[in-house]
């Protein structure tokens, strides 16, 4: 289900995506609270980042970016946790790692152009036959390669609006579903958190936020389903996917040292087809160190944007 409205009764569109590759696998039902069939635990969502100890939250950034990551309560496959919707993109959290996916820009753009053209049509009581066009996207599972057997996930920082989702079954429509600024997996691997947010740019960033006692070599994140990944000479990670590459910048990491913030040396690693580490500098390993890769970005030369008419919240690309 694809059309929904806000708390505050606002009519959206949201774009339908096409994934290759990825696909849902039939799973039980689940809820918040409820431990799934592979041992992992959903938490239930926290209002705030209260429960973040001052030291590590004093670590961590925080945008004024927002990301709705929405809770699945029935209007998604069962393996879907939280869904989060980018203007060049989406990020659904399964029990498995985050699937991550990003649209062809030029199939944007075409569904774009028909829908002014369909507009003008209705407007001057015109017919309209154009087929529909189809949002071509790829998508790619990053998970966790040997975490943990005690990985829980949880939700933090509520937004205020809830969104309802409606079909043609009144039996079938999903109210009330709670939106969410943060995703976190906990204890991936021993004193290793993942914290999925948005980025100063409103794209998907992702801290591993490594206590004292953790192992940088037990961190793998197989980025499956992508065709390649590989390095450039300036420390960027390429995927190489079906509708272009996607550059991830070079990560950085620090730790906190006093009041300042130290940076530690980091490299993304490839240790195996299409999975990816992190290697370190010198750091003090008495002390919280956080790695802090982006995790989805624009396909290079194309920006999209958001605009407004109205009621009705459509994803237009613009070629730069």
């Amino acid at each position: 289900m694809t059309p929904f409205t806000s708390s505050r009764g606002r009519a959206i569109l949201m774009l339908t995506t096409i994934f290759t590759i990825i696909s849902f696998n039939v799973l039980p039902k689940i809820s918040v609270g409820q431990s799934l069939t592979d041992g992992t635990i959903v938490s239930p969502g926290d209002n705030s980042t209260s429960d973040i100890s001052p030291d590590i939250k004093s670590l961590l950034n925080f945008y004024d970016k927002q990301v709705y990551f929405t809770e699945n309560k029935g209007q998604w496959p069962a393996n879907v946790i939280f869904k989060a919707d980018f203007p060049y993109g989406q990020a659904i959290a399964t029990s498995k790692g985050m699937i991550v996916g990003t649209f062809d820009p030029s199939s944007i753009y075409a569904r774009f152009e028909r829908g002014i053209r369909e507009e003008e049509a209705k407007k001057n009581h015109l017919p309209f036959n154009e087929p529909k066009v189809h949002v071509k996207g790829q998508g790619w599972m990053m998970s966790f390669l040997n975490s943990s057997s005690s990985m829980t996930i949880e939700s933090k920082a509520a937004h205020k609006d809830v969104f309802n989702y409606f079909s043609g079954k009144s039996s079938n429509n999903v109210l009330g579903a709670t939106n969410y600024q943060e995703v976190w997996y906990r204890n991936v691997y021993d004193h290793v958190d993942v914290r999925y947010y948005p980025s100063q740019e409103g794209t998907l960033e992702y801290d591993m936020v490594c206590q004292p006692g953790f192992d940088k070599d037990k961190i793998a994140i197989k980025m499956d389903g992508v065709k390649n990944v590989y390095l450039k000479k300036d420390g960027s990670l390429v995927l190489a996917t079906s509708v272009g590459n996607m550059i991830l910048p070079a990560p950085v990491a620090y730790q906190k040292i006093g009041d300042n913030k130290m940076p530690v040396t980091a490299h993304y690693v490839i240790s195996d087809k299409n999975v990816i580490g992190f290697s370190l500098g010198d750091y003090d390993p008495a002390r919280t160190v956080i790695i802090d890769p982006i995790g989805l970005i624009q396909i290079p030369q194309v920006k999209i944007m958001v605009m407004v008419f109205g009621l009705t919240r459509l994803m237009v690309p613009s070629m730069l």
